[in-house]
């Protein structure tokens, strides 16, 4: 799944385009951004779990919403997977309602069902008609996961021109992790 924005570069400021996507790579749930700017080149930004709030929106808008689907009889089982990855309470898990679970991004409805049928519970994800006025469950589960992802890792690296990384690093406000 993808969507295209444009941007303003924030090394140089010029007019650039960022290509924005989600994918599922195993059991994991990984999003990217690629930017071409004209005057620094190529810049990309990946990560693992949710994108940025802004990210998803963008995927959001471009692909619609999917959600998915479980029957009530898989309760247990949904909840307890769910539970566990989106770092939910109890009360959160007991808030969710049969059979539409949860609503996003086609790659993030596929990840899930793919977790849940591991488990062997039946699951698929579908086309919701519902507005990008997107649940306030299944919005502060993203938010939780991703509050989850920023402290427990780096969400994201970029791979920029040598000139750039050196430029960037003395002002403190990036760290070179390699240099090839």
């Amino acid at each position: 799944m993808n969507g295209v924005i444009r941007i303003e570069c924030p090394v140089c400021l010029a007019d650039g385009v960022s290509s924005l996507g989600q994918t599922v790579v195993g059991d994991r749930l990984r999003w990217y951004r690629s930017t071409a700017c004209p005057a620094c080149g190529a810049m990309e930004e990946d990560g693992e779990g949710f994108p940025p709030a802004e990210y998803r929106q963008v995927l959001m808008e471009s692909a619609g919403l999917w959600k998915l689907v479980v029957d009530v009889s898989f309760k247990v089982g949904t909840l307890r997977v769910l539970k566990d990855v989106l770092g939910l309470s109890m009360m959160e898990a007991a808030a969710i309602r049969f059979p539409d679970v949860f609503i996003g991004t086609k790659a993030e409805v596929d990840w899930l069902a793919s977790l849940l049928m591991n488990e062997r519970v039946e699951a698929r994800g579908e086309p919701s008609w519902a507005t990008l006025a997107v649940p306030a469950l299944a919005s502060a589960l993203v938010n939780r996961q991703q509050t989850r992802q920023r402290r427990d890792e780096p969400r994201h690296r970029a791979q920029v021109p040598l000139a750039l990384a050196r430029r960037l690093d003395a002002t403190g406000h990036v760290q070179i992790l390699q240099i090839p």
